[in-house]
Formats: structure tokens, C-alpha cells, sequence
């Protein structure tokens, strides 16, 4: 592995798979801030410190993958079996739909 190289990690997959989890233990392992985002648009690339974790529910996509590439990111993707991540967005939405 690298040790020159910055961290700048984007951590993408699908809503409700511990994406946010995944994104508060690299920052913290790694001692960098971390960030979520909801969308490419919303994320000033300049702005973003040298070192970073991102966070983006995005799908894959070319151009998705090339912004990454051109910023310097490394892509880390939670999987999580598909009903697990359904049971999640159920309770959400019954329990914990008026947090934020």
C-alpha cells in the first residue's frame, strides 16, 4: 500500500447498508473528517480537504467513477444482502422517519 498518497476515501453504496458507519470508522481510524454527501453536485471538490472520507449514495456510473479518479479518490463499497437494507428503510420510515 501507498504511504505518500493522501487519504481520500469515497465510500458509495446503496441507503441504509452502513454506509455512514463505514464513513465514521475510516475518518476516525484514519483521523481525517469525513463528509456525506447526497449528490456529485453538492460536493465543492476544491473545497474538500487534502485528506477526506466521502460518503454518496450514487450508482455506478463512467462519469461518477472518473470525477473520483481525477480528485484522487479510492472507492470503498459496503455491500449488504438486499433484504437486510429493506427491513432498514421499513423501520426507518415507521420509527425514525421525523429524524434527520
Amino acid at each position: 500500500m501507498e504511504t505518500d498518497r493522501p487519504v481520500r476515501l469515497a465510500v458509495v453504496g446503496t441507503p441504509r447498508s452502513g454506509n455512514t458507519w463505514v464513513r465514521h470508522l475510516l475518518g476516525t481510524a484514519y483521523r481525517v473528517p469525513h463528509f456525506s454527501r447526497h449528490s456529485l453536485t453538492e460536493a465543492d471538490w476544491a473545497g474538500l480537504p487534502a485528506e477526506v472520507v466521502l460518503q454518496l449514495h450514487w450508482r455506478r456510473d463512467p462519469r461518477f467513477e472518473e470525477t473520483l479518479h481525477r480528485h484522487g479518490f479510492r472507492v470503498v463499497t459496503v455491500a449488504r444482502h438486499p433484504l437486510d437494507v429493506l427491513i432498514s428503510i421499513l423501520h426507518f420510515c415507521i420509527y425514525e422517519s421525523e429524524s434527520e
